[in-house]
C-alpha cells in the first residue's frame, strides 16, 4: 500500500513539474511576441510624446545633466566645443538663431558609441500644422489644449569620426542632433517631437541618403540633408526650438516665430 501512495505522488510531483515549465515557457513566448509586435509599432508611427515640465524642475534635470557632463569634459582633452558660435552669445534663450541662420556645434559623446561630432543646424522655416493635419500625416499627438504644433524645414549636416563601439563599427544614420523638443518664453519646456515616418520628414531623409553605410572606428563619414520637424509649443507664447548639445550638456535655442 505504501509503495502504491509513493508511486501515485512520484507520478503527480512529476505532471506538476511538467506543467510549470510549459507554463514558464508560454509566458516567455507571449512576451517575445508582444515585444516585437510593440518594436513593429513603434517604427511605423511617429508618435509625439508630450512630457510638459516646470522650469525650476526642468532646470534641476538640465543642471544634473550638465554636471556629469562637464566632469566627463574635464576629463575628455579632446573635446572640441564650437567656440565661433558660443562666443558670439548665439544659441542662448535670450539671443536664439535666427530663422534662415545656421548654428555650428562640435564635441564628444562617450555612450554606446564614443564619436567626435560636427553638426549645423537650420531652421529655415516654421508654419503652424492642425491635428486634424497632423492625424492624414500618420503622426499620433496628445490632444492637449495646452499645446499647438508647428512643422519645422530644417537642414542638417553631420560629421562624425567613430573613436570606439562595444560592436566595432556604426550605422551613419544612427548620428543626429539631438532634439529635445520646445520651451516658451516663460520657462516651460514641452518635451517631444517627430521627424521619421511622414512625408519629407528629416530622419527618413538622412536615412535615404547614407542607407546603410556603416563608418569603423578612427573613419569619418558626414552627410547634409534637408527635411521636417514637428514639435508641440505652447499655446498663445514665444516658444522656442531646443535642441541639446550632448558633449556639454548645454541647450541650443532656435527661433521658430
Amino acid at each position: 500500500m505504501n509503495r502504491k501512495l509513493m508511486l501515485v505522488l512520484a507520478m503527480l510531483l512529476c505532471a506538476s513539474l511538467l506543467f510549470g515549465c510549459s507554463v514558464s515557457r508560454n509566458s516567455g513566448d507571449a512576451d517575445t511576441v508582444k515585444d516585437q509586435k510593440q518594436e513593429q509599432r513603434e517604427e511605423s508611427t511617429p508618435d509625439i510624446d508630450i512630457e510638459g515640465k516646470a522650469d525650476s524642475e526642468q532646470d534641476e534635470q538640465d543642471n544634473d545633466k550638465k554636471s556629469v557632463s562637464e566632469d566627463k569634459k574635464d576629463s575628455e582633452s579632446g573635446d572640441k566645443s564650437d567656440k565661433k558660435n558660443k562666443d558670439s552669445g548665439i544659441g542662448k534663450k535670450d539671443s536664439p538663431v535666427p530663422k534662415g541662420s545656421t548654428y555650428t556645434w562640435s564635441g564628444t559623446t562617450d555612450s554606446y558609441y564614443k564619436i567626435e561630432y560636427t553638426y549645423s543646424l537650420t531652421v529655415n522655416d516654421a508654419k503652424p500644422v492642425t491635428i486634424d493635419e497632423l492625424k492624414e500625416m500618420n503622426v499620433r499627438v496628445n490632444e492637449d489644449d495646452r499645446f499647438e504644433y508647428r512643422i519645422l524645414d530644417v537642414s542638417c549636416n553631420a560629421e562624425i569620426k567613430l573613436l570606439g563601439s562595444e560592436s566595432g563599427s556604426a550605422y551613419i544614420s544612427s548620428f543626429y542632433p539631438h532634439i529635445v523638443g520646445a520651451e516658451s518664453s516663460a520657462g516651460e519646456s514641452v518635451i517631444g517631437y517627430a521627424f521619421f515616418g511622414f512625408e519629407d520628414a528629416l530622419k527618413d531623409n538622412i536615412s535615404d541618403q547614407v542607407g546603410f553605410d556603416k563608418i569603423d572606428i578612427d573613419e569619418t563619414a558626414s552627410y547634409s540633408a534637408d527635411g521636417k520637424v514637428i514639435i508641440p509649443v505652447y499655446k498663445g507664447k514665444t516658444n522656442y526650438l531646443v535642441l541639446r548639445d550632448d558633449g556639454s550638456g548645454d541647450k541650443i535655442y532656435f527661433s521658430i516665430e
